[in-house]
């Protein structure tokens, strides 16, 4: 019996809580049994067999629970049963390893699963369990909460090896210590402890879902090592494996089995699962082995006409290394997949973030836009291939849309490194739909971001492997903007907005387990089901990154970057089996180590430093021009020569002139800003932060917003000795004031002047088009409440009665001088007039009695409806004994409607619409 006694300080009493040591709860989809079991440590067992042919003691029953139920309840493993050999000479004070392994029934002649290891906790073990002809993939995690190891048991959805046997004996199936295909291999063993050996078997006729011990042990962690597979026949000698062999990859072998001797092998890599069938040598089309080496060894010459008979009929084409085609005819009946090809082309997307003011809930205020420019996608499904689905994008833009407020000094968060070049090129045509697929493979070349999707051949939401790239990016970040994003983005989250008044009221229940069960923590719960389902691909890869960073940090000083260089290598994981936290991580130290060995240049892009690293660049890219256009001039000729001369020469001359100037007008911005800080006056600060975000177009327009901040610093260098005292309200106040006023008085002027030279340098560059932000794709305005929508008409119950609908149209209708905006609609039984700015149905009436008539006048675009006036009933005296025919009425009727206009106005309803443009 194994019981835990847990100390716990509550409400200052302090609580022992006797409890079992092992609780096991099925969270999978069918109930299962589990027999316990112990062995002392020290003790080795050569021959013991795990199967259901005796009675045993210490078996429990594993009813199922729901992954979503608010309390499952787990089974107590209380008793274990001892399998000792020397139980009599066994001390009270002995170490045991305790195990677990389950089955399906309890019924004799079931087997049982791999045996599992409870001494420590276990974050995944991947297992299968024989359930009738098949086996059952599951997933257990051991979670240790309170002295207890709480066991769970769940449907495994990715297990990683479907080894069919197709044979008429069984084998063995075990991971190998080593990868080398011709040395001699051992069994990696399954248990942590070696108390006894246990080896997956492979019954004959039977597929078994095998998952190495390799995985489990290094899960969530990446694999880093190759695995290799080794068999061997079930035997009662000893056992004999065969060589290595490495499934990574799709083929067909050869497989020498010890005992046996050549079966062929057949592997088809799967993202979720590999497949893996053992077959016989098909002796009419396929060949041992031995027959190849005879053969090749003792050539014998052969008709070329049986040759290439036997070439067109078929036959097995062996190539070195005993490999087979890889062709998976045999594993799997061939069923018809229909081939699919989609290809799409999408002009511009724009996604926008909006909030509802706090004042005024009909106004809208936009946050963030995400602009995608000239979108390609394909998706392709081929039996024969492998399907892929792939997303181009020309350009991508992300907006500041709070920019226009005049609060931030970013209008762009994220966009192309030549977004300029990009802006120039409009695209105002869409592709020819014939020549869809040149265009696409044309947006595949110049696209800034790509990404290419492997798909699964069973299901298309499965994911193979992913491949990422983006080509070069320019990003501004600035903290306070991506502060107020955050706090939208957690409004953002989904909340529970539904208010049940009975769940309140109810009183708590409280829950009642039988004997033999345990509530289960929902922390345990929670940890158990994140560990169940961890992601799987084949291969991630994420190409090589480069990135201008700019930064505008706002914290006890003023810390700013200018277009700072950032490389990042190519990000790149094979066989991925790990969680979501995990994989993110290692994500995020990839490129967190990429940014911290471009220290360098993220230092020398600092521009309190006046942004060397920018001067850099400008005169490598003048040297650059001055060296390669002569030389490219060169080749056209001497006039060509003396053209990439004087342009080269321009170039170097305008590139360090202008780092020149970008340089000393990033130091004398970060200064002033800095100065500004330096006077503790929050006034003063968003007041001039306010003036340079205003960003001069010349070099005149510079010096001019220049010398009126540094008239604003004077007055207020000297207006500070007199207001910041007077604003005090007790003594201490007022000597805080006194050295506000004296700091301000020297920190403000020299912060003018030095806004002064940086707004003068800005307009100087900005002249020039040099070093400019780039602009927002629109400048929207502030949204207003939403037009009606017209078609929500045909949703109205009284209009869907009418029969089908088959024609809609808006129009304007004019009654008695009013004009409203209606929708006309047509359906098989009537014809709808709806008001779209009222939300209601004007008239419902019958095609019977509706005829139209054009105007007579110039107005083209008004058309009349009529209604077909209803006879008045015969008087009742001198006409019933003269019965009237249904012709002579139809007639009457008709001649009615012929009558002048003027004379059956007053008689006939009409209802004028005017359709199209009016003026």
């Amino acid at each position: 019996m194994n019981l835990v006694l847990t100390s716990l300080m509550e409400n200052k009493v302090r609580v022992f809580i006797l409890a079992s040591q092992f609780v096991v709860t099925n969270y999978s989809c069918i109930d299962l049994h589990c027999w316990s079991f112990a062995l002392p440590a020290n003790e080795r067992l050569d021959q013991f067999k795990l199967n259901n042919s005796g009675p045993h003691s210490c078996c429990y029953s594993l009813p199922k629970n729901d992954v979503k139920c608010e309390n499952p309840k787990g089974s107590v493993i209380t008793m274990l049963n001892n399998v000792s050999q020397r139980k009599g000479k066994l001390k009270p004070s002995a170490n045991f390893n305790h195990y677990l392994t389950v089955y399906r029934r309890r019924e004799q002649g079931s087997d049982f699963s791999a045996p599992i290891y409870l001494n420590r906790p276990i974050s995944r073990k991947s297992f299968s369990v024989p359930y009738g002809d098949r086996h059952v993939p599951l997933s257990l995690s051991i979670v240790a909460h309170q002295g207890q190891l709480h066991v769970s048991l769940f449907d495994d959805p990715c297990p990683s090896y479907a080894i069919e046997n197709r044979t008429d004996f069984s084998m063995y199936v075990a991971q190998s210590d080593t990868v080398q295909p011709h040395k001699a291999a051992t069994a990696v063993p399954e248990t942590v402890e070696a108390n006894f050996v246990w080896y997956q078997t492979v019954g004959s006729r039977q597929t078994v879902l095998y998952t190495p011990p390799g995985l489990d042990e290094q899960f969530p962690e990446p694999q880093e090592t190759e695995l290799a597979l080794i068999f061997a026949c079930v035997s009662g000698s000893a056992i004999r494996w065969s060589h290595p062999v490495k499934v990574d990859e799709s083929k067909s072998i050869f497989l020498n089995i010890p005992l046996y001797g050549d079966l062929k092998l057949a592997v088809r890599v799967r993202n979720r699962t590999t497949e893996l069938v053992i077959d016989y040598i098909s002796q009419d089309q396929e060949f041992s082995a031995k027959d190849i080496r005879t053969r090749l060894s003792n050539p014998v010459r052969t008709d070329p006409e049986t040759t290439g008979a036997r070439g067109k009929h078929g036959g097995l084409n062996v190539s070195d290394g005993q490999t087979m085609p890889s062709g998976w005819s045999g594993a799997h009946p061939s069923e018809p997949v229909k081939r699919l090809h989609v290809q799409s082309f999408f002009r511009s997307l724009m996604v926008t973030l909006f909030n509802d003011q706090p004042n005024q809930a009909c106004l809208k205020r936009d946050i963030i836009s995400f602009n995608f420019e000239r979108i390609g996608v394909r998706l392709e499904r081929n039996p024969q291939h492998a399907s892929k689905a792939s997303l181009h994008c020309v350009n991508v833009q992300v907006d500041n849309e709070l920019h226009s407020g005049g609060e931030y000094d970013f209008p762009v968060v994220l966009c192309s490194e030549d977004h300029e070049a990009k802006q120039r090129k409009l695209f105002a045509t869409l592709p020819n739909h014939y020549r869809l697929e040149d265009h696409l493979d044309q947006l595949a070349r110049s696209a800034l971001c790509t990404f290419e999707c492997d798909l699964s051949d069973e299901q298309w939401t499965n994911v193979d492997a992913v491949r990422v790239r983006i080509n070069p990016i320019r990003a501004y970040i600035e903290d306070t903007y991506i502060n107020v994003l955050l706090d939208y983005l957690m409004e953002c989250l989904p909340t529970g907005m539904l208010y049940n008044e009975a769940d309140e009221q109810r009183p708590p229940v409280r829950v009642r387990c039988e004997p033999g069960e345990a509530l289960i923590p929902r922390t345990v719960v929670q940890q158990a089901s994140y560990l169940a389902e961890p992601l799987k691909y084949r291969c991630i890869r994420i190409e090589p990154l480069a990135v201008l960073l700019s930064v505008h940090a706002c914290m006890r000083l003023y810390i700013a970057l200018d277009h700072s260089p950032l490389e990042f290598a190519a990000f790149e994981r094979r066989s991925v089996r790990s969680l979501p936290i995990k994989f993110g991580n290692a994500v995020g130290m990839h490129y967190l180590s990429g940014a911290i060995f471009g220290g360098g240049w993220v230092i020398g892009s600092l521009e309190i430093l006046g942004s060397p690293s920018g001067l850099a660049r400008s005169v490598t890219s003048g040297l650059r021009d001055f060296v390669s256009l002569p030389v490219q001039g060169l080749f056209r000729g001497p006039w060509g020569f003396l053209v990439g001369v004087t342009q080269g020469s321009a170039s170097l001359i305008r590139n360090i002139t202008a780092g020149t100037v970008n340089s000393v007008t990033k130091l004398a911005q970060s200064v002033s800003r800095n100065l500004d800080r330096l006077t503790l006056d929050s006034e003063h600060v968003q007041r001039t932060d306010a003036l340079r975000r205003r960003r001069p177009q010349g070099m005149t327009d510079g010096f001019t917003q220049g010398l009126t901040g540094l008239g604003i610093s004077l007055l207020g260098a000297v207006g500070g000795l007199a207001h910041h005292p007077l604003q005090a309200t007790n003594p201490f106040g007022v000597v805080t004031g006194m050295g506000k006023g004296i700091v301000g008085a020297f920190t403000k002027p020299i912060s003018g002047a030095a806004e002064l030279v940086a707004l003068t340098g800005q307009g100087m560059l900005q002249s020039v088009g040099y070093n400019t932000l780039p602009t927002p794709k629109l400048s929207r305005k502030p949204l207003q409440r939403l037009e009606p929508i017209s078609h929500k008409a045909l949703w109205e119950p009284q209009a869907v009665c009418e029969g089908s609908l088959l024609f809609t149209v808006q129009a304007t209708h004019a009654l008695h001088g009013e004009y409203r905006l209606v929708l006309v609609a047509i359906y098989s039984k009537a014809l709808v007039l709806y008001d779209v700015h009222e939300c209601a149905l004007l008239e419902v009436l019958d095609l019977k009695t509706v005829f139209f008539d054009t105007d007579d006048g110039a107005d083209s675009t008004r058309l009349v409806i009529r209604i077909r006036p209803k006879l008045p009933p015969p008087p009742p005296t001198g006409y019933d004994q003269y019965p009237i025919s249904s012709r002579t009425y139809d007639f009457v009727r008709d001649s009615t409607m012929q009558l002048p206009r003027l004379t059956g106005a007053s008689l006939q309803p009409y209802y004028a619409l005017y359709y199209g443009t009016r003026r």
